[in-house]
């Protein structure tokens, strides 16, 4: 493997573990193409964390989007990540306009507030997880596959989002976010500032009970389409849905409390459920 590529996959092992773990076990082909992708996609995430002010956020932002226009010229700025996508890009169908996409889409992670409601916050997962699934696909396998699984791609994005942003929660409210939509904490009479102060009151723990539980049956609907044959060659991207249903059974309790507990799955049983996937040809 080149060395950029080495750097950026020991940068994804610390911030985006799940997705390292897919990368180990799928073909080498595969696995540079979405190391390119997966390693924008941290750089991008990352942002919201390491900035102290939205101008600066979007300073990033901008610095990410001239980077990617100057890729097709053979310009890196000599960033690991760039110059990854630099050799991949070539051979592929996707534009610096589509990583453009990605880079906009976390212009709501700079921007902060809440999702008013479930279609506040699927929109900016469609924009984030969902358009990063569905260039994936492009990427690993072809256009005409990833326009066809479209639907169960952000059902599964969704679904993944989902179970990231409860596992996520105790980290974001101590940076004073909450990325459960509003209408849902209303419903079960969250006050944020519980939430933000690290108190969990029943109202809380059925919120995520609900929400684990859209997670759970939107990775159902979406297994109907993406664990047939047809799917086959966009698995590499499909990978990390394998591990999911083990994030979800402690979400699902009706008295796990994220300030007391962490979700957290041994590696070896992450580890198998991947290679059984690779192995099975379907999640």
């Amino acid at each position: 493997m080149k060395a950029s590529f080495a750097r950026v996959l020991e940068e994804l092992k610390t911030f985006d573990h799940d997705r390292y773990l897919s990368l180990l076990v799928m073909d080498a082909a595969a696995r540079e193409k979405l190391i390119a992708l997966y390693g924008l996609n941290a750089e991008l995430a990352r942002i919201r964390e390491l900035v102290s002010e939205p101008m600066l956020g979007e300073i990033r932002l901008q610095w990410w989007r001239e980077t990617v226009e100057l890729i097709p010229q053979g310009e890196t700025r000599g960033h690991d990540v760039a110059e990854c996508l630099a050799q991949v890009l070539p051979s592929s169908s996707l534009s610096a306009d589509d990583l453009i996409g990605l880079i906009d889409g976390r212009t709501r992670d700079i921007e902060g507030g809440l999702f008013h409601d479930f279609n506040d916050l699927d929109a900016y997962v469609s924009e984030t997880a969902g358009l990063l699934m569905r260039l994936g696909v492009r990427l690993v396998a072809n256009d005409a596959l990833a326009a066809r699984l479209s639907s169960a791609l952000e059902k599964a994005a969704r679904a993944f989002a989902y179970a990231g942003f409860l596992r996520a929660l105790p980290f974001h409210a101590s940076q004073g976010t909450v990325m459960l939509p509003h209408t849902l904490l209303e419903a079960h009479e969250v006050e944020l500032e519980d939430v933000v102060n690290g108190i969990a009151r029943p109202g809380l723990h059925a919120a995520m009970q609900e929400m684990a539980g859209k997670a759970r049956d939107l990775l159902d609907d979406a297994r109907e389409v993406l664990a047939t044959k047809e799917a086959r060659p966009a698995l590499p991207v499909l990978l990390p849905l394998a591990t999911l249903p083990l994030y979800l059974q402690p979400l699902l309790r009706a008295d796990y409390n994220p300030f007391k507990e962490r979700v957290e799955v041994p590696a070896f049983r992450l580890q198998w459920r991947l290679l059984r996937a690779q192995w099975r040809g379907r999640i």
